[in-house]
Formats: structure tokens, sequence, C-alpha cells
């Protein structure tokens, strides 16, 4: 049986007693691991020449600006560490900053963005667990890539130049043309309004019509005896199904099918959107806005998506969801995400 393979982690620090402490918290999740302090000066000088056969995570220590708009060097910094061929992944432990700035970073390749205001040994090592099982999927998707075919240089023809080319005679007659397969012709727009027409309750006609029921005979029928006489029932009245949603939060262009969860400020639904014809987690706010000013408020809390919105929709990394419409209907926010 292989022995498993000993993780290797750099830590780039200044302060000497955080990295201690940084040392210390990985330690206790990888024992043997082998962990590495180095501080910027000695980091900026062999940067260059290093790659993922010295260190599997390196964890950068970095300051970031209030302000995204802020030219900083430690996004310069990730840039050239990211565009270096070969470089370990790498886990930003960020001094300051802001939500911008972890989405910045990774965007600018980072495996993780951890603020150290926040950081706790629990964090940091689970960040390095998701970040190395990241590392062991990669690895073998690339090693399923590379790997030939089963049996793909195994084959060896037997056939003699007559019998390959009657078999190139029998490819080149035409077959018989067949009925052309089904293609399904239905838009974002028909599933949405087959949605709509399962999730509307029937026609009342119909659900109260009584049910024609034949007539049975008692006194000769012995199977009949054993049975309620139903004949003299009338059928259960249907119960109106209740909406989904209220009115409030019904959005144009999504139908809404159940909901998944709620909190206070917000509800979550599951719903097809008409244009993008699947479904989406559909967030709609409890609160209305009515567009007058309200004292209490500090203006953070006045449109309560549209910072989550821009701050997600400007990020393309695996770990993250995928947003696809913010607005406001009625005075009522929504969010619809993947």
């Amino acid at each position: 049986m292989e022995a498993p393979r000993t993780q290797r982690f750099l830590i780039v620090e200044d302060d000497d007693k955080y990295a201690q402490w940084l040392q210390h918290s990985v330690s206790s999740g990888w024992p043997a691991g082998s962990i590495v302090i180095m501080d910027w000066t000695s980091f900026g000088r062999v940067r260059t020449a290093m790659t993922v056969r010295d260190y599997d995570i390196v964890m950068l220590a970095l300051d970031f600006p209030e302000a995204i708009e802020d030219p900083h060097d430690s996004f310069d910094w990730i840039r050239k560490l990211r565009s270096q061929p070969g470089f370990p992944e790498m886990i930003i432990l960020a001094t300051a900053g802001s939500e911008l700035a972890a989405i910045r970073t990774l965007r600018l390749g980072a495996a993780d963005y951890l603020p150290k205001r926040l950081l706790t040994p629990a964090r940091i090592q689970r960040s390095i667990k998701i970040t190395l099982r990241a590392i062991d999927k990669e690895a073998q998707r690339r090693a399923e890539r590379l790997a030939p075919a089963p049996g793909a240089n195994l084959h060896v023809s037997t056939q003699t130049g007559a019998t390959l080319a009657k078999a190139a005679l029998v490819a080149s007659v035409p077959t018989p043309a067949g009925p052309p397969p089904h293609i399904s012709t239905h838009t974002g727009a028909t599933l949405a309004r087959a949605a709509t027409a399962a999730l509307t309750p029937a026609a009342s006609a119909v659900a109260a019509a009584p049910m024609a029921v034949p007539a049975v005979d008692y006194a000769n029928d012995p199977a009949a005896r054993s049975l309620p006489a139903i004949c003299d029932s009338q059928p259960a009245a249907v119960k109106e199904s209740k909406p989904v949603a209220p009115n409030i939060h019904q959005i144009p262009g999504y139908t809404i099918l159940q909901k998944i969860g709620e909190s206070e400020a917000a509800a979550v639904y599951l719903a097809i959107a008409e244009d993008l014809g699947h479904n989406v987690a559909l967030k709609i706010s409890k609160r209305r806005h009515t567009g007058e000013a309200n004292p209490n408020d500090t203006g953070q809390r006045s449109i309560m998506f549209q910072r989550e919105f821009e701050a997600i929709a400007a990020l393309d990394h695996p770990s993250i969801i995928d947003l696809f419409d913010y607005g406001i209907h009625e005075g009522v926010e929504y969010l619809a995400m993947e």
C-alpha cells in the first residue's frame, strides 16, 4: 500500500508571532506536514523558481485597500504569481480589504480569501482541506485526459483487401431514409406556461361535476353487499390549493413552483425562469420599498440585494453560485440565482 504523501505548506508573513500562530494552526491539522515560514523579502528573491514541486499551498499575508478602485500592490502580487507557470495554489490572508477585494482576489486566481480578523485554526484548516481536495480532483482529471482509451492500441485488423473493398461498397450504398427523429421545440416560455397550468387549480365546473356511478344490484350481487353504498354518497369537495407565494412575490417572468426557505427579511423559492427555460432559486424581499426616505434606515438596508448582486455577479469562481437576474418589481426586490 502506497504511503500518503506529505503535504508541503509555505507561509509568507513578516510578523513573526503571527507566522508562528499560523504554523501551529496548520500543524495541528497536518502533524506530518512540512511547514516553512518565509518573510516577504526572502520570498521575493526565490518566488520565480517556485513551483508545485516545492509546495502544495502557499499562504500569503497581504494588505488590501478599503476601496476596490484604489490601485494596490497586493493585486499585482496575485496577478504575477498566478501567471507564473507551475506556481502552487494560493490562500490569501487579508488585512483590511472588503468583500469586493475578496471577489477580485478570487477572480485573479487565488484559491481562497481569508480576512485575518476572522481567522481561526478551524477556518484555516477548512480552507486548506478544500484547496487540497481541489488539487487532487484537478490531478485526477489531468490523468484521465492523458490516459489512453482502454484497448485503443490492442485492435489488430484481419481484413483482406477483398473484404475491405466489399465493406467500402456496402458503406457507399445509401440507406433508405427513415422518419426524422422527434425534436422538441419547447422554449423556456412554453415550459413556464406548462408549469403555470400544472399549478393552476382545475376549473370549478370540472372539479365540482359529480361522478357518474353505475347502479348496483345489492340484492343479487354478493360482491356489492360487501361494499359501502357509494351510489348514495356525494363526491368530496375539492379543496382549493393555496398559492405557493403571496401576491407581493409574484414576479413577472418567473413561475414559482415551491418555497425552499425563508428568513425574517426574505423568502427563497424554486422557480422557472421563462427566458432561461430552467429552474432558478428566486430570492424575494419581504419588504416593499415605497421610495420615501426612512429616518431609521442608514441607507445600507434600503436596497438589500443590490450590493449582494453586484459583488457576486462580478465573480467567476467554481465555489460561488451564478446570478442570473436582479430587479425591483412594484417595490419588492428579487434576486435570481443558480
